[in-house]
């Protein structure tokens, strides 16, 4: 018997624990009972041929590891053959939830991430569907939330008292870039947008989310062969969506301009908001005036600490160090959130801390993800970048030094250079100085990154 037959006959000995025997056996055909079989589109199969791909399982594992194919296997009217057919997934998709089975590894993707926890539900192999759902939380961005939200609704838990989980994490991120977020989208379903437009907590001008829902209406009408007038767009989008929109938060010009042209709105309707204009009373219109939480944005104070965005010689790059800066104020304010540069309409995933340097104390600790826009301020001129909100403000005492650290992770951005060490705004005073004494990116009070500070004033 030769030398390679006798490690073939003795592999198990080679395998010191039960997971690597049966890592071991992931997709091989030693003592192989079964075939997971999944049909493949290729050019053979477009020639008439029947194309297949083909993963060699044990029995025995699957239903250790599945109650779905425990039974399948095992249950009163088991499965005698030899193969199974799966035609809901792809094949490298399958691949990695049987890996998941042999291995308890997985390896997830913002492409196969969907479709794995899909087989997870679908099979029962809820420690696999946490892992997809904590992989989701992770690397959500604006731009595909509104795919991940009906998943997230599919297949989040409804534990009593559980809170959390994906389906806040979605909404939670459509709250903080809700613009971004409806740009990015290709389609959204009526249950969906519906929830959207009543929602107290959206960050977007009334305006433009009255122009993202108009865009659905359109392309609702394309997908229904209608044509896409005033009329017609208004019968798709129902009244709970048109009541939902507050158009008196909007400017008299950015209705009369926008809205009233669209002729989505009746008769009626036009000549009661425009009577409400006039009057600025609390005249009956049938919409709400009350204002979304995040659309109070613009009335935060903005520190700047820079004149605008630059490319300069280079981007400003990221590479595994966080962006560091000691700030201090000369009255007390609340701290509401910074913005960073990006570039483009790029994603970013950042991870913030904000510190009290006097005793190292951890005020905050908050990640996300975000993808860049425009931002169009008329103090420093145009820049590219984001806008990053505590979910709570930080209350930051006078002549006190704190550091903000940002760990961004994302392709180089633009950079700020060329301010001052000490602005503000408002009558409030920041002074920069630079965090020597900390892992940092290069960022210090005259370049780098946080081109704003944004703030409240605490009352006297």
């Amino acid at each position: 018997m030769s030398v390679q037959s006798l490690v073939e006959d003795n592999w198990q000995t080679t395998k010191a624990t039960i997971k690597e025997r049966c890592t071991f056996l992931f997709n091989n055909d030693v003592m192989s009972d079964v075939k997971l079989i999944v049909p493949a589109v290729t050019s053979a199969e477009s020639e008439g041929k029947k194309a297949k791909r083909v993963i060699s399982a044990h029995k025995f594992i699957l239903s250790i590891g599945s109650p779905v194919f425990y039974t399948m296997f095992n249950g009163e009217l088991p499965e005698t053959g030899d193969s199974v057919e799966v035609l809901d997934c792809e094949f490298e998709t399958l691949l990695e939830f049987v890996r998941f089975l042999y291995s308890d590894e997985v390896t997830l993707s913002r492409s196969n991430v969907l479709q794995v926890l899909y087989l997870a539900k679908k099979y029962m192999v809820p420690s696999l569907a946490d892992k997809c759902r904590e992989f989701l939380e992770e690397s959500l961005y604006p731009s595909d939330v509104f795919s991940v939200l009906p998943v997230a609704e599919l297949h989040e838990d409804k534990k009593p008292g559980a809170g959390g989980g994906l389906l806040d994490h979605c909404w939670k991120l459509i709250d903080r870039q809700t613009k971004v977020a409806l740009e990015s989208a290709e389609s959204i379903e009526r249950s969906v947008l519906e929830a959207l437009v009543e929602r107290d907590t959206l960050n977007i001008k009334e305006i433009d989310l009255f122009a993202a829902v108009s865009r659905w209406a359109t392309n609702e009408c394309e997908k229904q062969s209608l044509e896409a007038g005033g009329k017609v767009k208004r019968r798709v989008l129902g009244d709970r969506v048109v009541k939902a929109i507050r158009f008196p938060l909007m400017t008299e010009k950015e209705f009369t301009s926008v809205v009233v042209n669209s002729d989505i709105l009746s008769a009626e309707e036009v000549s009661e908001m425009n009577q409400y204009f006039k009057t600025k009373s609390s005249h009956p219109v049938g919409f709400s005036n009350k204002a979304r939480t995040y659309s109070s944005i613009g009335d935060l104070l903005r520190c700047h600490r820079f004149t605008g965005g630059y490319y300069g010689t280079g981007t400003w790059s990221y590479r595994g160090s966080p962006d560091s800066l000691l700030f201090e104020v000369d009255e007390d304010i609340k701290l509401h959130g910074v913005y960073l540069f990006g570039k483009d309409d790029n994603n970013y995933s950042v991870a913030l801390e904000v510190i009290d340097n006097s005793d190292e104390s951890l005020l905050l600790s908050q990640t996300g993800n975000f993808t860049s826009e425009p931002v169009d301020d008329w103090k420093v001129g145009d820049y590219e970048g984001f806008q990053f909100l505590f979910d709570t403000p930080i209350d930051i005492e006078k002549n006190t030094k704190y550091r903000v650290k940002a760990l961004i992770s994302g392709p180089p951005s633009m950079r700020g250079q060329g301010r001052y060490k000490r602005t503000g705004w408002s009558g409030v005073q920041f002074t920069f100085f630079y965090d020597e004494d900390h892992a940092n990116n290069r960022t210090n009070h005259k370049k780098g990154q946080f081109p704003e500070f944004l703030f409240t004033k605490c009352e006297q």
